[in-house]
């Protein structure tokens, strides 16, 4: 009853003890110590009557107490020294204790990072581990313990010995309990001390993720060791990550949303992490986001969004930066899929502009056409979204789906900055045609105050300049579209939208213009077609002004129908078949009657007077000369008199030339030739025009002999011999008389002109003998002799004696 008493209050001691000592208060527990251990002296000395096994226990226990106090004293020495007297252990219960202290100590020494201290402490409680069974499962438990906190103190080592138990505690932990998730993330510790980030690291992440626990706590540490790995293996990080949200999923904790959140935004990092070398596509990000979608996490929360929506964004511009243009493309198609997103209407536009860009960038006919199918709702009405699908439609070549995305730009009020560039894009592409046809397409679309607000004027006059340079090379078919343009300009103008009146004289010059300039290129329906339309913009100018005085307006009436006279007369020459050249010569006769009421308009009789004269004077003689050619060709013999007559005013020695060429080359009955040949000398050897009187010019001494030889062989050829002899006679008085001439010119009848006419009368004379016409014959000789005694120069009158002897011949008798 003795020793039971002394046990009761060696154990009540001891406790006391190490309440005192877990307080602070060493001093009592040192003298509650000193106590104990004289009562265990005093039981000690009486062995007869104690139980010694259990005196040995609490022998054991009262050095570990000292061994604590010491430690607590920071009187390690002390603590040493008591370790090393300590009794030698004989039951499990004394090593209980024995470990219970050295592992206490070696686990608060390893809070502190005195991993050498801690080393020392958990090797001893180690030594003493090793010595227990392994079928006790509380003992085995301790155990796991100890190994657990001694392989840790000895990571942080670095010598030799530290290392060698430490990779023997490490075998041990994953020989007797490799599974534990402590033991997992105890060797990924290791193996992130050492850097060792190689198979069996992932293999053991994997199995930690298999084995975690269903705590926050086990999830924290679980992704801290994942975080680890992502610049080592991207792979794997990826693999581990998914693995960790499929576990997440099973898992029933209450922060089990927010993690999945936190490891999808760290996914979305490290894919979109532009320190790497290597271009991440968004495959693993689609997975993890099926995988958040699978477990009912479909719309994640605003931060998370936002946070992804950001790397991402950021991402895609530099894949854009870099050329990677596939890439960026993958996660924008990413983004606008995925519903994990909670996009907004601007997020969603945003990133289809990005892919549009990223089309754009690297254009293929299969992308642009499957883009043109996903534009969302939203952007059906936003400017920026519709301006890059136009660019768009101009890589696939439809001209319509450009005017369809064009017009729908005008209908979203869109600035002008829009069109003009939607244009520009076109020209610069080399599409003029499309251009063009995106420009009718907004003038359609467009009303008044649309006309204003996007300056279609102005554009109209930048695209019809651009096509009229580019036309040189290209000549028919970009004339055939700024005439295109042209029209639909004339049409938005008649129905009464904003042109000003500069504006449409500068549509009517443009046209005239570029009629002028390639009228010898084109096709004639193109060149009629644009100054038709000259015209009609400046009759829509006269209305804008109210009808202003002034000459422009005829004046550029009359370079339209005389460049329009022009281009008919020039058709008809060029055409072969008899019935298309009579329908150009008509239509150039109803031009050339346009253009004659304009230049008479401007007072003919001021023309032909003034001096200098006046500019039109010469275009003025080249439509006389066109009319007198289609009216030649026509056989309106009643006209051509009164075109003759016309030209009286204004007649000089090239338009009479021409007169006379143009019916020479018609092929008409010499008795109708005749007749005009004859009207177009008295006419025009009586007109007052300057062109014939003045010394700057050749007088009509110089052409009157051609006109007369002329009109003297058409005469014989239709047998009007009483109209020859005129023309001998009238050729014998100016050849008598052009010495005295009143004219400014002085020069003789040519010589040439007079022999032929003296030899052709005298052939004459001499048919007439052969029929018996004697007093034909001698009147007919007579003129020839005089015509040849009027020559004046060399040949000392030998003709005229030639012509005698010849007479003289004839009159012989037989």
């Amino acid at each position: 009853m003795h020793d039971l008493g002394n046990f009761r209050s060696l154990e009540l001691a001891f406790k006391a003890a190490k309440a005192c000592i877990e307080h602070g208060l060493t001093d009592l527990s040192q003298n509650i110590i000193e106590s104990a251990a004289t009562r265990l002296d005093l039981m000690e000395a009486s062995k007869a009557e104690t139980d010694m096994v259990r005196l040995e226990d609490f022998t054991t226990e009262y050095y570990m107490l000292r061994i604590y106090l010491a430690w607590t004293q920071e009187r390690p020495d002390i603590a040493d020294h008591l370790f090393s007297k300590a009794p030698e252990t004989k039951t499990t219960e004394q090593q209980k204790v024995i470990v219970d202290t050295c592992y206490s100590i070696g686990e608060a020494e390893l809070r502190k990072c005195q991993y050498d201290t801690a080393a020392t402490w958990l090797g001893r409680a180690l030594a003493v581990c090793e010595l227990w069974p392994g079928d006790w499962q509380g003992l085995r438990d301790k155990k796991l313990l100890v190994f657990h906190a001694y392989a840790r103190s000895n990571l942080h080592l670095t010598t030799a010995t530290a290392e060698s138990q430490l990779r023997r505690a490490l075998n041990f932990l994953r020989t007797e309990h490799g599974n534990s998730f402590p033991i997992l993330i105890f060797s990924l510790e290791v193996f992130n001390k050492k850097g060792e980030f190689n198979e069996e690291y992932f293999e053991t992440l994997k199995n930690s993720i298999k084995e975690m626990e269903n705590d926050d706590a086990s999830v924290k540490i679980v992704y801290h060791y994942i975080t680890e790995i992502g610049n080592s293996s991207l792979e794997h990080y990826f693999g581990a990550c998914e693995q960790l949200l499929d576990k997440l999923a099973s898992l029933n904790i209450d922060s089990k949303d927010q993690w999945m959140e936190k490891i999808f935004v760290s996914f979305i990092w490290v894919l979109t992490n532009t320190t790497s070398n290597e271009d991440h596509s968004p495959v693993h990000a689609e997975a993890a986001a099926q995988i958040l979608t699978d477990c009912g996490l479909d719309k994640p929360s605003e931060n998370t969004t936002q946070a992804s929506l950001i790397l991402i964004w950021k991402y895609i511009d530099t894949m854009l930066s870099k050329g990677s243009t596939f890439i960026a493309e993958q996660w924008c198609r990413f983004i606008l899929k995925h519903s994990i997103f909670q996009k907004t209407p601007d997020v969603e536009a945003k990133y289809f502009r990005k892919l549009a860009l990223c089309v754009l960038e690297k254009y293929n006919p299969s992308t642009a056409q499957q883009i043109f199918g996903e534009i969302p709702e939203v952007c059906k009405h936003c400017p920026l979204t519709l301006y890059l699908m136009y660019r768009l439609a101009l890589l696939t070549g439809n001209p319509s789906l450009s005017t369809t995305y064009i017009q729908s730009l005008c209908k979203s009020g869109a600035d002008s900055t829009y069109i003009w560039s939607c244009v520009g894009d076109a020209l610069q592409l080399g599409k003029t045609d499309t251009a063009i046809q995106s420009l009718q397409g907004v003038m359609v679309t467009s009303d008044g105050r649309g006309f204003e607000r996007l300056q279609i004027p102005r554009i109209l006059q930048w695209v019809i300049c651009t096509a009229h340079e580019r036309s040189a090379t290209n000549c028919e078919d970009l004339l055939g579209h700024v005439t295109s343009l042209l029209e639909s300009a004339l049409i938005a103008a008649t129905a009464g939208n904003p042109f000003s009146s500069v504006e449409l004289r500068w549509f009517a010059c443009k046209s005239y213009g570029i009629a002028l300039e390639l009228y010898k290129q084109s096709s004639i329906q193109i060149v009629l077609q644009l100054l038709y339309l000259s015209t009609r913009f400046m009759e829509l100018e006269q209305k804008k002004t109210e009808g202003v005085s002034g000459t422009d307006p005829i004046q550029h009436y009359l370079k339209c129908t005389f460049l329009r006279s022009i281009v008919l007369v020039i058709e008809a020459r060029r055409e072969k078949a008899y019935a298309k050249k009579e329908h150009h010569y008509r239509e150039a006769s109803e031009a050339i009657k346009q253009c004659k009421i304009h230049i008479q308009s401007l007072g003919i009789t001021s023309i032909s007077n003034i001096n200098p004269p006046h500019p039109w004077v010469d275009k003025y003689r080249i439509i006389l000369s066109l009319d007198f050619e289609a009216t030649v060709f026509l056989r309106q013999w009643e006209d051509l008199a009164k075109i003759i007559e016309a030209s009286k005013p204004v007649v000089e020695v090239k338009l009479s030339s021409v007169f006379l060429d143009c019916l020479l080359r018609s092929g008409a009955p010499s008795s109708y030739l005749s007749q005009f040949v004859k009207k177009m000398i008295r006419t025009f050897h009586s007109s007052s025009s300057q062109s014939l009187t003045t010394k700057s010019t050749d007088g009509l001494n110089t052409h009157l002999p051609r006109h007369l030889r002329c009109l003297f062989s058409l005469s014989i050829h239709a047998e009007e011999y009483i109209l020859a002899e005129s023309v001998l006679d009238q050729a014998l008085i100016l050849a008598r008389d052009s010495p005295n001439s009143t004219r400014s010119t002085s020069t003789p009848y040519p010589k040439d002109e007079l022999q032929w006419l003296a030899t052709t009368a005298f052939n004459r004379a001499v048919e007439f003998f052969l029929v018996s016409a004697d007093e034909e014959c001698r009147r007919w000789a007579g003129k020839a002799i005089a015509l040849a005694d009027s020559i004046s120069g060399d040949d000392g009158g030998e003709l005229g004696r030639l012509l005698r002897r010849n007479l003289a011949r004839l009159q012989q008798p037989v």
